[in-house]
C-alpha cells in the first residue's frame, strides 16, 4: 500500500515528508533492517485521564511502533507493536499522520523510501509491563505522561496526532 492509499482510506489523517543524509555506516544499518521494510506503524494511546503512552529508546521519548508485518493491516500492526512494547492491548481508533520519509546515502545518493503511519489508538488497560519489548529491542521504559516530555521524538508530528 502506498502512502496516498492509506491517507486515503482513513480520511483526515495528516501528510508529513522528510528527507534524510545518511552516513555509510547509517545507510548499511538501515538498509539491512527487516527485510529492507518499507512501512513503520505505531499509535498514540491516550487514556481517559488524558495521558499518553510513550517508550524510551535510544535516549528519547517516542510512540510505541515498530515494522509493519507482511500480512497484517496497517491499523492491526499498530496495535500489535504498542503491546508487544509496552503491554498494553489497544483499539485503534483512527490514523492520525503518515511520515513520508526519504533516506540519502551522503556519499552516493542513492535513496530509499520509508513510510510510518502513527495512529490514535484507546487502552484496554493501563498497567505497563516491568519489561517492555522484544528481547532484540532497545527500549529502556514505557509510561504513561500527564504531557510530552521535552524529548520528544518527532515532536511535531506527536503533537499532530494527539490533537486529532
Amino acid at each position: 500500500m502506498t502512502p496516498e492509499q492509506l491517507l486515503a482510506e482513513w480520511d483526515g489523517a495528516a501528510r508529513f515528508e522528510e528527507t534524510h543524509e545518511l552516513s555509510a555506516a547509517e545507510w548499511a544499518a538501515g538498509r539491512s533492517r527487516d527485510d529492507l521494510a518499507r512501512w513503520g506503524v505505531g499509535a498514540a494511546v491516550t487514556d481517559a485521564e488524558g495521558r499518553v503512552l510513550l517508550v524510551r529508546q535510544r535516549g528519547q521519548w517516542m510512540l510505541p511502533g515498530g515494522m509493519l508485518e507482511p500480512t497484517e493491516s496497517h491499523a492491526a500492526g499498530a496495535a500489535r507493536e504498542v503491546e508487544e512494547e509496552t503491554g498494553v492491548p489497544v483499539e485503534v481508533t483512527d490514523l492520525g499522520a503518515v511520515v513520508e520519509q526519504t533516506f540519502e546515502h551522503a556519499e552516493t545518493g542513492e535513496t530509499f523510501p520509508f513510510a510510518f503511519a502513527a495512529f490514535r489508538a484507546t487502552p484496554e488497560h493501563t498497567r505497563v509491563d516491568d519489561d517492555p519489548g522484544l528481547a532484540d529491542e532497545s527500549i529502556e521504559t514505557a509510561a504513561w505522561h500527564d504531557a510530552l516530555p521535552a524529548d520528544v521524538f518527532q515532536r511535531e508530528m506527536v503533537e499532530t496526532v494527539l490533537e486529532g
